[in-house]
């Protein structure tokens, strides 16, 4: 242990400062000293910005839970120096070789496929990182719990994604969801594959429905998708909320209910925006929305009081 050289008590070193202390007389024997826990040196990129000293983050996306340190491709280090080729030709193949250790069983080749499909979709549908974590979550959990052999890594994907929307309340459909991960041909056929999958898990887990998402979110969904303006939906959320009854909500589509209630406001208000666009964009045809548009209004007596001012 270093003393002082004045009194021989015993130095303390003050991380905070860098200094050297005596705990006695309090004069400081050294100062500037280095961390030791810290590195003298470090990468930066070409921008200035240091970089991180550690692997990847650590995610339920990645089979390997992100933990595993890859081999970067390229010819120079970290230092800018060019790597001789014989170098080069041995780095390629510990890349190659890395890449096939990663997944040494059949379970880890499939979960790798799968959990790769949930990040591509998620990465498609423009879904927060919650969602993809969740989704994950899911799919590892539902992986142990049930036998999900034989069964389509597409489809499954999918209804983890749609579990994960759900329990995020993120608003996204089974058919949006397969969109992003199939051809325009498949997913008429791929959507009802999905369907099945989803109600297999939900009998075979015993999992409790979820709670379902409120009907201000579809209603301000469909009027950014369909440009409705901010009136327009201030004024559906305002009819939903006071309308809001079991016979009207009970065995009818979300989707159709917020149309009507975004045709009824836009009727109301005087603002140009066509029946056709608002049910384009909430993916239900124009009888429903006219339908549910009629039930509302045999119902309700709605009227709007102008202010005088």
């Amino acid at each position: 242990m270093s003393r002082c050289a004045e009194c021989r008590a015993p130095l303390i070193h003050d991380i905070e400062s860098g200094e050297m202390v005596c705990c006695k007389c309090g004069i400081v024997a050294r100062e500037n000293m280095p961390d030791p826990e810290t590195a003298p040196l470090g990468l930066f990129d070409d921008k200035g910005t240091r970089l991180p000293r550690v692997s990847g983050q650590v995610t339920l996306a990645r089979h390997d839970n992100g933990m595993l340190t890859a081999i970067a491709p390229g010819g120079t280090d970290f230092s800018g120096n060019i790597i001789e080729r014989v170098t080069q030709s041995k780095m390629v193949k510990l890349r190659k070789w890395q890449n096939r250790i990663r997944i040494n069983n059949n379970a880890d080749r499939r979960a790798f496929d799968i959990l790769k499909q949930i990040t591509d979709i998620c990465s498609a549908l423009s879904l927060p990182k919650t969602v993809l974590e969740t989704s994950s979550l899911t799919y590892r959990s539902l992986s142990t719990a049930t036998d999900l052999k034989n069964k389509s890594t597409v489809g499954l994907a999918c209804v983890m994604v749609f579990m994960g929307c759900k329990k995020c309340e993120a608003l996204r459909s089974m058919q949006e969801i397969v969109s992003a991960a199939c051809p325009p041909k498949e997913v008429r056929l791929k959507t009802k594959l999905a369907n099945r999958y989803y109600r297999t898990l939900v009998l075979a887990t015993g999992n409790p429905r979820s709670e379902p998402i409120p009907l201000d979110k579809y209603i301000s969904k469909i009027s950014n998708l369909a440009e409705s303006g901010g009136r327009a939906e201030r004024l559906a959320l305002q009819l939903a909320h006071k309308t809001k009854n079991k016979y009207i909500t009970n065995g009818r589509d979300p989707n159709g209910l917020a149309s009507a209630y975004l045709c009824i406001a836009s009727m109301l208000l005087n603002v140009n925006n066509a029946q056709r666009d608002i049910s384009e964009a909430s993916g239900v045809t124009d009888v429903t929305v006219r339908c549910r548009s009629k039930e509302i209004l045999s119902m309700y007596d709605i009227r709007i009081t102008l202010d005088p001012s």
